[in-house]
């Protein structure tokens, strides 16, 4: 049981990891895109 509730914690923790890890790169190709398009 104490297993399973760790694996669901460190599965959560994952989850957040990659939303984050997604939210920062979508924030870095959109700043890129934006400079490319003002810049050119």
């Amino acid at each position: 049981m104490a297993a399973l509730c760790f694996l669901k914690t460190n599965y959560e923790i994952s989850i957040q990891y990659y939303k984050f890890n997604f939210s920062v790169e979508c924030f870095l190709v959109a700043t890129w895109i934006i400079r490319s398009h003002f810049y050119v």
